[in-house]
């Protein structure tokens, strides 16, 4: 029983690892982490959520956990292999940047993400320089 229990431990903290969980920098207050399995991480600031867990560690303040009635969906942009495991800053989207993005999407694209809505945009600094990462959409959680 007891090496059940060390694999369990283990198998989560490796997945921790994996995510980036033990690397989140620092975060500002109503802040929330998101990460997926495609290796894409965002630290979301202005975050509209059902259930505000500010008062947590990093560790723990995860957008799925603070809003159990959305799912989350990711769309990673190509970086160079170096960027991909940098946290990126994810803010929402303006109107004109919304309709830029949107509109420049494939149509097939479009058709998976039917009635998703985009919640924030994710930028890296790159020496100065702003450098789109991804779009972070959510749907209903049904």
């Amino acid at each position: 029983m007891l090496i059940g229990i060390v694999g369990i431990v283990g198998y989560a903290a490796f997945q921790s690892y994996q995510k980036g969980y033990f690397s989140i920098p620092d975060m500002p207050e109503g802040s929330y982490v998101i990460s997926t399995r495609s290796g894409f991480r965002g630290i979301v600031l202005d975050a509209d959520v059902s259930k505000p867990i500010e008062d947590m560690p990093n560790f723990f303040r995860r957008l799925n956990l603070a809003s159990p009635d959305r799912r989350y969906l990711s769309i990673p942009f190509d970086v160079a292999p170096w960027f991909k495991d940098a946290w990126s800053i994810c803010t929402s989207p303006s109107e004109k940047e919304r309709d830029g993005l949107l509109g420049s999407m494939p149509e097939e694209l479009k058709k998976s993400l039917w009635n998703a809505r985009l919640d924030a945009v994710c930028r890296i600094d790159v020496d100065g320089e702003e450098v789109l990462r991804g779009m972070i959409f959510s749907v209903p959680n049904l």
